[in-house]
């Protein structure tokens, strides 16, 4: 989705765009949806400035609903009206509870897991979004086992959302 500094920002190809009508944004939605097999929800990767968009977020979390999927509002802003719309509609929809990789350094992803350890002690679940970076990826290889000492388990996101 089409985040603030767009197009100084570039997100790739197949960005939902704030410019697009309903036809282009449910024609886009639908070739990135069919770009992913076995698809059971989608998150918005960037997309501060679409997210705030109530009337563009309820044509895109509408056909979502059609569609029996899921949305995962990952909280690029805090003026999000993604959860809240999705709500609105009856989507099943949750927000992440930490991004575990801004900052990427492993000291930071570290600290972020044991503050989603904390989270999910407290109140069941907890879900962390992050990226494929090695410090990412090497933060949790160390920090699973923690997990699972403490009883925590790692799970798809479909068999946690609301």
């Amino acid at each position: 989705m089409e985040p603030h500094d767009y197009p100084k920002i570039q997100p790739g190809e197949g960005t939902l765009l704030e410019e697009m009508d309903e036809e282009r944004l449910l024609r886009q939605l639908l070739k990135d949806i069919e770009a992913v097999p076995y698809i059971k929800g989608v998150s918005n990767h960037m997309g501060s400035r679409l997210t705030e968009d109530p009337e563009k977020m309820k044509i895109i979390l509408s056909e979502l609903k059609r569609r029996g999927l899921f949305f995962l509002d990952s909280r690029t802003t805090p003026q999000t009206v993604g959860l809240q719309t999705a709500k609105s509609l009856g989507l099943k929809a949750m927000e992440r509870t930490l991004f575990l990789d801004h900052p990427s350094n492993e000291g930071d992803v570290k600290q972020k897991l044991e503050r989603l350890i904390e989270i999910s002690l407290s109140t069941g679940k907890a879900i962390g979004i992050g990226h494929p970076y090695p410090s990412t990826i090497t933060s949790l290889k160390e920090m699973i086992p923690k997990m699972k000492e403490k009883g925590i388990d790692i799970v798809p996101l479909s068999s946690v959302m609301e």
